[in-house]
């Protein structure tokens, strides 16, 4: 790494920002400090491990990360570039992490002696307020990252912890659209989520309202919302929707999931037990014989959609 790159990125951090860059200089040659490199993988710091100095992230990603008894990883924070690193381990009375560190790419910290903060000698004492002061804000802004994280955590529902989170980092970015740091399996470690639960839920989010339906999956998997949609329907005649018009796209959507459900019905009991799982679903105040005959005949008009489209894609491969 260049020494200019290692000069600009301690001066982005949160000792130096606010500081001249002549005035930064002359306490970072005070300061004793020296870089170590650390290869993907590395630990930088463990758990229980005492840590007398403080560092400052020059490049490469760290995770902080705590393990449960099972072995399972619960990823607290992650660290770019101008972060810096164990400072909160470093001032405190016992000196002791009670978190790893380690690299998830090759990185470059810059480490000085904590004492340097403590001890008289290294900087004047308006230095040292100075960087004590940094310290508090940086020790108060963890305080409330973390409290954020608690509530996140809090919140027992799946989606729900998932909106929070993106809507911290909208407010985080100030914008609707924006990277998530994370990958897939680092938000679901964040997020106390198993990693297929997460994909799971984000991909039935990914599709947008469609009257009144959050996405088609969520109808599939949702017997309110298909009762809703079965009570659109029972409104008019039950023949096959108009192309492209939006009962057509769901239709097409729970015929997909269904029909092999329904033939394999059809050949052991009559409609697969149809009947009962849609009194199962409706009370028998909400709908008559009359409407469940309706139904089923619309589970029947599901099929002939697929066929419609399976013939629709011949004719365009032919």
């Amino acid at each position: 790494m260049q020494k200019e790159q290692e000069r600009e990125a301690i001066y982005r951090s949160i000792f130096f920002c606010d500081m001249d860059r002549k005035k930064a200089d002359e306490i970072i040659n005070r300061l004793d400090g020296r870089t170590v490199t650390y290869d993907k993988g590395e630990i930088i710091i463990r758990e229980r491990e005492k840590l007398n100095n403080i560092g400052i992230l020059l490049d490469g990603v760290l995770c902080k990360v705590q393990y449960y008894r099972d072995g399972t990883e619960q990823l607290v924070q992650k660290l770019v570039s101008s972060f810096v690193v164990g400072v909160e381990i470093a001032v405190s009375e016992k000196k002791t992490s009670p978190y790893d560190v380690y690299a998830s790419e090759q990185a470059h910290i810059f480490w000085f002696p904590v004492r340097a903060m403590e001890e008289e000698g290294v900087l004047d004492l308006r230095e040292r307020i100075e960087f004590y002061k940094k310290t508090v804000h940086f020790l108060a802004n963890e305080d409330i990252r973390k409290c954020r994280k608690i509530e996140l955590l809090s919140i027992r529902g799946i989606r729900e912890r998932i909106e929070q989170y993106l809507r911290i980092q909208q407010r985080r970015h100030k914008s609707n659209a924006f990277d998530i740091e994370f990958n897939r399996e680092q938000m679901a470690n964040y997020l106390g989520i198993n990693r297929s639960v997460l994909s799971h839920e984000l991909k039935k989010m990914e599709i947008s309202e469609i009257k009144g339906f959050s996405s088609v999956k969520e109808f599939i998997t949702s017997d309110s919302k298909c009762k809703e949609f079965m009570k659109i329907l029972l409104k008019d005649d039950i023949d096959i929707p108009d192309e492209g018009s939006k009962i057509y796209f769901i239709s097409k959507g729970r015929a997909s999931h269904s029909i092999i459900n329904y033939l394999l019905g059809r050949c052991l009991i009559p409609f697969g037990g149809i009947y009962n799982k849609i009194k199962f679903i409706f009370s028998e105040n909400d709908i008559s014989e009359k409407e469940i005959e309706k139904l089923t005949t619309m589970r029947v008009q599901t099929i002939k959609i697929i066929i419609k489209d399976i013939h629709i894609n011949k004719e365009e491969n032919n």
